[in-house]
């Protein structure tokens, strides 16, 4: 039988890409590679993980364009054809068919062909994502600022009581 000698750093190295190939996963890979060279990891939680960055780049961009916006408002009346999309503008319908086209990749609509008429559907998930993103923000500002109240609030108590004992 044969001893078995501790493996090389660089042979747990090329273990771990090999668990990383198989497992996946980024960070399980820099933990690895971290307890290897005897170092702890540290871990940064992002609460905002559950949300998909590329959708919600997309939806921002597509609303940042005021034209986009006031599309999404006529379309939340109801399903609308381009060209009655395209009517309130002082555009040309390829002009307009490229706002549609963000805001569809966007997945803020959906379009319907209907023989040579596409009508226009607005879909609000994408929106409800990027609200409840931003309600995240909204908490965590909420609470930063009570707190920075209540210790001005507190600063200030302490200083009129220091001037009252002066006098």
């Amino acid at each position: 039988m044969q001893a078995t000698r501790p493996a090389s750093r660089g042979a747990l190295l090329a273990a771990c890409l090999l668990l990383r190939t198989r497992v996946g996963g980024a960070r399980e890979v820099a933990d690895k590679k971290m307890f290897v060279q005897g170092i702890r990891p540290r871990y940064m939680f992002n609460r905002m993980v559950k949300y998909s960055a590329k959708t919600l780049d997309r939806t921002f961009g597509a609303l940042a364009d005021p034209t986009r916006r006031r599309i999404l408002a006529q379309l939340a009346s109801g399903d609308r054809c381009v060209t009655d999309l395209a009517r309130p503008y002082d555009m040309s319908l390829p002009a307009i068919s490229k706002h549609l086209r963000v805001l569809e990749k966007a997945g803020l609509l959906r379009r319907r062909r209907l023989g040579r008429v596409h009508e226009m559907k607005l879909r609000a998930e994408p929106l409800r994502e990027a609200s409840q993103w931003v309600e995240e923000y909204r908490k965590f500002w909420e609470g930063s600022l009570d707190r920075l109240a209540a210790y001005l609030e507190k600063t200030k108590e302490n200083t009129k009581k220091k001037e009252r004992s002066k006098l």
